[in-house]
């Protein structure tokens, strides 16, 4: 569990200090840089997890798929290597939470105290600070209606929040780096109001020949695009990046992921299938522009979608400024 003193002590350069994550890639822990007296976020990848040379060569990719990416909203990554078989990269620290913990804090009280503070922060407000709503509520959606999460500030938030990291994706994708695992987990918000990309654990270098997903479905269900779920059909290109964070903004704007379902064959399937509910369905407070954005950025056909993130990330600072989106 998250917390917990590492098995070993130190791996090259770095004193591990606690863990922090776990993964399908590998365990993060909370390290000290020992030559730089810094502390950085260590990614792990342990010897004796029946590794193969698939596995390692995937940990190497993407230590060196994210060291080449230098934008304020993607994690940095300081150092790579490798130690007794143990390989390993260091990473900043964020001081802050995963999105994923932010979502389940609000879809069970309507508020989080990170999110509130950077709704506030980006609202634009003269407040310095916002308190968290502790009035009782008796579902996520209701709270929204009567929290800061259910105000324009609020959807203005997200909206900028979003539109950064989709300009960090356009960034990548122009360095023939596509992420393909976008989702809450792996989007980091920081203190001071930042959502930051990390774990490129299933980042191709798109110049990288051979390279490709075969048997075994890369990624989360709920937010991978149809076109990676029926991998090798149809060209995966960056555009799965585009669907899988209209797919998170499609939480954010109404605390429900897109297809719900009991198992991951369930999920896949409405992925294929269905056409998600529009998120005013469940807060008709959702601006209908923003609503729009998010239903291109999901389109089943990559064709309709947004050709880029950039165009994503261009069409959301429209709505912020009330202009016409595209």
């Amino acid at each position: 569990s998250q917390g917990e003193q590492p098995p070993m002590k130190r791996i090259g350069d770095f004193d591990l200090l606690r863990e922090i994550g776990r993964g399908g890639m590998g365990v993060v822990y909370e390290a000290r840089q020992l030559s730089l007296n810094r502390r950085v976020a260590l990614k792990v990848l342990p010897p004796g997890l029946g590794l193969t040379e698939q596995a390692v060569q995937r940990f190497e990719r993407e230590a060196h798929a994210a060291a080449k990416l230098h934008h304020t909203s993607i994690v940095p990554v300081y150092a790579t290597g490798e130690e007794e078989g143990c390989h390993y990269y260091a990473m900043e620290l964020i001081e802050g939470q995963a999105l994923s913990e932010v979502l389940k804090d609000l879809s069970g009280t309507g508020s989080n105290p990170l999110m509130d503070q950077t709704v506030t922060r980006l609202g634009g407000d003269e407040v310095t600070e916002s308190k968290p709503d502790t009035s009782p509520t008796t579902s996520g959606i209701t709270s929204l209606s009567d929290s800061s999460a259910g105000s324009r500030k609020w959807f203005d938030a997200v909206a900028k929040l979003i539109s950064e990291v989709a300009d960090a994706l356009h960034y990548a994708h122009g360095r023939g780096v596509i992420h393909r695992d976008i989702k809450p987990a792996n989007l980091m918000l920081s203190g001071d109001g930042r959502l930051c990309i990390t774990d490129f654990g299933l980042a191709r270098v798109a110049q990288e020949p051979g390279m490709t997903v075969s048997g075994s479905l890369m990624g989360t269900p709920a937010y991978m695009s149809p076109e990676q779920i029926t991998a090798g059909r149809v060209k995966l290109d960056h555009r799965t990046d585009v669907y899988s964070l209209g797919a998170v903004l499609y939480e954010l704007l109404s605390h429900r992921r897109p297809f719900p379902g009991e198992s991951r064959e369930e999920i896949l399937g409405g992925i294929l299938t269905k056409d998600p509910r529009p998120p005013r369905r469940f807060n008709p407070r959702i601006p209908l522009d923003l609503e729009t954005i998010c239903l291109k950025a999901m389109e089943k056909d990559p064709d309709r979608r947004y050709t880029t993130a950039g165009e994503f990330a261009e069409d959301l600072r429209q709505y912020l400024q009330h202009g016409l989106i595209k």
